[in-house]
């Protein structure tokens, strides 16, 4: 039987602390692949033109170029590519195997848009775009794998006092069953790296007015 990840708060500081490393591991992993890309056809558009700076304009209007920039986006998405950013990071441990098929499916509808891209118009306006949305893409979807395996029933209890002890939050001001049913908004804020006291009275806020204080005689 599997252990479970969010047993007891030992264990759950342990595996979040796990996913908030996949997290920044994997985001810096992609910007890299991007950023490589992104090199290597201003590089490319360099070498055609002979000047320092590339000129994207002349990626519309030249097919040959496009074949070479359709070749270079086919190498650096290609996960086994020697030189990926991508591969590096497995070879080294940063990256586990869920995290890895996570990218692997990505890509593969990422590196269609960028080649579908090539020899349009504003192409390097269009990359940036594409590169910001799949980054965004990624990074929602290891918010959601961080949250595999939490019950609120079996382990509401055990998330809450983690995070009450951890943040100091003021039990008065948050809903505790509506905390353990919203758990996933902010194991989320935990593994981006920006959960805070006042997190948790957004995530979920104890309506009703508090009690007043008594009037002084």
């Amino acid at each position: 039987m599997a252990e479970d990840p969010f047993a007891d708060k030992t264990q759950l500081e342990k595996i979040l602390d796990e996913r908030a490393k996949q997290f920044r591991n994997v985001s810096h992993v992609v910007e890299d692949i991007d950023n490589s890309l992104k090199y290597k056809i201003a590089q490319a558009v360099q070498k055609k033109t002979g000047k320092n700076v590339p000129d994207y304009d002349l990626i519309e209007d030249d097919t040959e170029l496009q074949r070479e920039i359709k070749s270079i986006i086919e190498d650096v998405y290609s996960l086994d590519y020697e030189l990926s950013p991508l591969k590096d990071a497995v070879d080294k441990g940063k990256i586990d195997e869920p995290s890895l098929k996570l990218i692997r499916n990505i890509y593969a509808g990422h590196k269609n848009d960028v080649l579908r891209a090539v020899g349009t118009p504003r192409f390097r306006t269009k990359l940036n775009s594409i590169h910001n949305t799949n980054l965004e893409e990624v990074q929602k979807k290891l918010i959601t794998v961080a949250s595999d395996g939490y019950s609120p029933s079996l382990h509401g209890d055990i998330a809450y006092e983690f995070f009450k002890d951890k943040y100091k939050f003021k039990e008065e001001k948050v809903d505790k069953d509506l905390l353990k049913r919203q758990m996933p908004s902010a194991i989320g804020a935990y593994v981006q790296g920006v959960a805070r006291e006042d997190i948790f009275y957004d995530i979920a806020p104890k309506l009703g007015k508090p009690e007043s204080e008594p009037k002084k005689k």
